[in-house]
């Protein structure tokens, strides 16, 4: 309506068929005068408030947010009211797109026990206004960690991948621990607080720290892999494509926290026709730094002379070689060491820019070595920079 209006002072005109909707050609003949100008100026700089009626009301965040008195089944929530007199509170798990509980109120003093919270672990939470047909304010948001002065299990392990008789150390990060017992899923146990396991079978392995004598778990699922012994020649039929049994292959994160390695069906750049591994099946890799690797089962070539590895590869880079990049290595001693197959300066040495044919480029044929060479396992490393 005040649009309306104001396009009369400019010589408009209400549409031909209606006599409420103004026409869209407007024609202005006439120049204001410089003191109307400065009159206008005036009204506008010092009663901006007239022109509220033509923008959205704002929709305020709530004040003065405290989160106290958390115990093993909930929280305390306070926080200023407000003059819409109506809030949204959210509660979720760090990491979590799914809420544990989702609930609004007139109430600015909450004691919140949402089902499933737990000691030790961390909670994202979000007040909100809530300002009827405009929605919800922006969120004022809390994280913090359930109790921990009880004891909280936390571990890493030096590797996640292996091959049978393979060792991995565990390092203890809990928070108040006292005790400490291992269940490293292939029947052995321990008590000390930083262990090491070797792992004899194949297959994938959940580790599980109990502390203080059972007041909190931790279990990492499949954090293990340990990955079998496989004859040579390894075929198609038994693995060899790659795609028909994906527990004779693994990947981690080597440097940074992203592993890209994903076993499927790509249908995305360099789709695939059925399963494969592809940093990244269906998406774009993210603007990281770090390395990850993709293993392979073990191979005894003691009963051969030489052996020759055979294989493509395929990449999409913004430059021939970046911003990531690609070597193939294998180890003789379990993985402990890594030696680079092959040679190919443009790929692994030139710069961002620099001339190389990726499209054409191959490994293929690279002598393995003979009878020095008993067991060996190879690893297809990535780098992202």
């Amino acid at each position: 309506m005040v649009a309306h209006e104001m396009g009369h002072n400019f010589n408009g005109v209400h549409d031909g068929t209606t006599g409420m909707i103004l026409s869209p050609t407007v024609s202005v003949t006439n120049t204001w005068s410089t003191g109307s100008k400065a009159t206008i100026n005036t009204q506008i700089a010092s009663q901006s408030s007239c022109l509220d009626a033509c923008s959205s009301q704002t929709c305020n965040r709530v004040q003065n947010v405290l989160l106290s008195g958390i115990t093993a089944q909930g929280f305390t929530l306070d926080w200023t009211h407000s003059t819409e007199n109506l809030y949204t509170i959210k509660i979720r798990e760090v990491g979590s797109d799914t809420f544990l509980q989702e609930l609004t109120t007139i109430n600015n003093h909450l004691v919140v026990t949402p089902v499933g919270f737990e000691i030790c672990k961390k909670y994202d939470v979000f007040v909100y206004n809530e300002c009827g047909s405009q929605g919800l304010s922006a969120p004022q948001r809390i994280l913090f960690q359930g109790l921990t002065s009880q004891g909280c299990a936390e571990f890493a392990s030096n590797k996640s991948v292996t091959w049978p008789g393979g060792t991995i150390s565990m390092t203890d990060k809990s928070l108040n621990a006292g005790t400490w017992h291992w269940d490293f899923g292939n029947g052995q146990t321990s008590t000390l607080q930083n262990p090491s396991v070797t792992y004899t079978d194949p297959g994938f392995y959940n580790v599980t720290l109990t502390v203080n004598n059972g007041v909190h778990s931790m279990v990492k699922n499949e954090l293990i892999k340990v990955l079998p012994h496989m004859p040579i020649p390894f075929e198609t039929s038994s693995g060899g494509d790659f795609e028909s049994n994906t527990n004779l292959f693994s990947s981690e994160a080597i440097e940074g926290t992203v592993n890209l390695w994903q076993s499927g069906t790509s249908n995305y750049v360099l789709a695939t026709q059925g399963n494969a591994w592809k940093t990244i099946l269906n998406g774009d890799i993210l603007q990281v730094t770090g390395k990850c690797a993709l293993y392979s089962p073990k191979f005894d070539f003691s009963q051969y002379a030489s052996s020759t590895l055979h294989f493509d590869i395929g990449m999409e880079t913004v430059y021939c070689n970046a911003p990531f990049a690609v070597q193939l290595q294998y180890s003789t001693d379990q993985g402990v060491t890594w030696t680079r197959l092959g040679s190919a300066p443009d790929f692994y040495n030139g710069g961002p820019g620099e001339f190389c044919e990726i499209a054409s480029l191959k490994f293929f044929q690279i002598n393995m070595g003979g009878h020095s060479i008993k067991t060996i396992c190879i690893k297809v490393l990535t780098s992202v920079f």
